[in-house]
């Protein structure tokens, strides 16, 4: 059996002058000269939390893996499920892969996840009705006795998606799941940063300590790896960054200038278009595609409105953006956001938001690796977030599927034993 390891770590929400105060910390620090780190990456668009994640574990863009927002489609619901579930994800992924190799698997919290064959399974999957209970869910839908042994001996501090609780504890998970299975391909998605910088914005108090927190834990991390095994390939990388939010629009309000009809409830069937929105952009559904009538009448409108009203509306995406998002073939058009708005149909204000293209320079990430054959204290930049995945197969030997992503020869040494 291939008994190669990995283990990638998902810091939410991290900007590039986030990774400059990390690379200050005494944790990443100590870890950099030992690996690869690679700056100004362009993250796959939507560029939100779910689309990317998937991206990454499977190395498609989102109109190839089917998970082209963080929401289910659902007109008229103020309060949508989320793509919780495997059964979204088009294509195969990193971990279906390791297990055909008979490699174990672990993920904590890694979106996507629920119900997936995964060999140790806590998934991301939170309550949006009243009468759930965030643990039940997550029982019901992960690694049953994992999980209850988790809730009983360390969940005792665990309320809903509270931080710096949920992080902390998904750490402890991961640590004491590594120790005790040492599974070949390990999966960790911490969210606290993300949290903080939607609710305090990008510099408040708390999103800085959360980033000396996200340090904290890659110590934490790294301490049981040294203690199992030291030669664990790890990956480290930030999904999206965020950009501040000064105004909120929700886009079916200027439908209704027009007269035109929108969903006003879950399951209401007399609506005739309405605009999905992802925080840094917005998209728009004819509940008749064909009605080419009544999408030239709204893309006329809100040309005048670009043209108008810069300040909430910036411009209309290009056809190979609807494509990469994955939204060509279900939406007639989309809408970006200038920086400082944001656009929701929910009520949902925060003070930092994503979703917008990923044509920004503020707007890159990065990705950090240390393993077997990668050049230690190297510094590169550019290329695509999904270049992780051939890095990861690369690390785990497991042959790459058809794929978007590319190898990078300028962070590997020949090939691996």
């Amino acid at each position: 059996m291939n008994n190669k390891k990995l283990i990638i770590i998902s810091l939410d929400s991290l900007s590039e002058e986030d990774l400059e105060y990390l690379k200050l910390q005494e944790n990443l620090k100590s870890l950099l000269p030992q690996g690869t780190l690679v700056t100004k990456v362009t993250p796959p668009f939507v560029t939100n939390t779910y689309p990317i994640h998937t991206s990454v574990i499977t190395g498609c863009y989102p109109e190839k893996h089917g998970i082209i927002d963080n929401l289910v489609h659902d007109p008229g619901n103020d309060k949508p499920e989320w793509h919780w579930y495997r059964k979204y994800i088009k294509t195969t992924t990193l971990y279906d892969q390791a297990n055909l190799r008979g490699q174990k698997t672990l993920s904590i919290l890694w979106p996507v996840t629920a119900r997936a064959n995964i060999s140790y399974n806590m998934p991301e999957i939170f309550p949006t009705k009243l009468h759930q209970n965030q643990k039940v869910m997550s029982l019901l839908n992960g690694s049953f006795f994992m999980q209850l042994i988790g809730f009983l001996k360390y969940g005792g501090k665990l309320n809903g998606k509270r931080q710096p609780a949920l992080d902390n504890f998904s750490v402890k998970m991961l640590t004491t799941t590594l120790e005790k299975k040492k599974p070949n391909l390990a999966l960790i998605h911490l969210i606290e940063t993300d949290s903080n910088k939607h609710k305090h914005g990008l510099k408040a108090k708390r999103t800085k300590e959360s980033l000396k927190r996200m340090d904290s834990h890659i110590g934490t991390i790294m301490n049981t790896l040294n203690k199992i095994d030291r030669n664990y390939n790890i990956i480290i990388f930030s999904d999206h960054s965020s950009l501040p939010i000064e105004k909120t629009i929700n886009p079916n309000d200027y439908l209704k200038e027009l007269k035109i009809k929108t969903p006003t409830k879950k399951g209401d069937k007399d609506w005739e278009a309405w605009f999905k929105t992802c925080g840094g952009t917005t998209f728009l559904y004819l509940k008749d595609k064909n009605n080419w009538a009544l999408k030239d009448i709204i893309i006329e409108h809100f040309e005048i409105l670009i043209k108008d009203k810069p300040e909430i509306f910036r411009r209309l995406l290009s056809q190979e953006e609807m494509k990469e998002s994955g939204f060509l073939q279900k939406a007639a058009f989309g809408i970006e956001a200038p920086v400082g708005v944001e656009y929701h149909n929910d009520g949902n204000k925060f003070l930092a938001n994503h979703g917008y293209t990923n044509q920004n320079e503020k707007y890159k990430v990065f990705y950090f690796i240390r393993g077997e054959g990668i050049r230690k204290n190297k510094k590169l930049e550019g290329g695509s977030l999904l270049d992780i995945t051939q890095l990861a197969c690369r690390q785990l030997k497991i042959k790459p599927w058809h794929m978007d992503g590319k190898l990078r020869k300028d962070i590997t040494l020949g090939e691996i034993k």
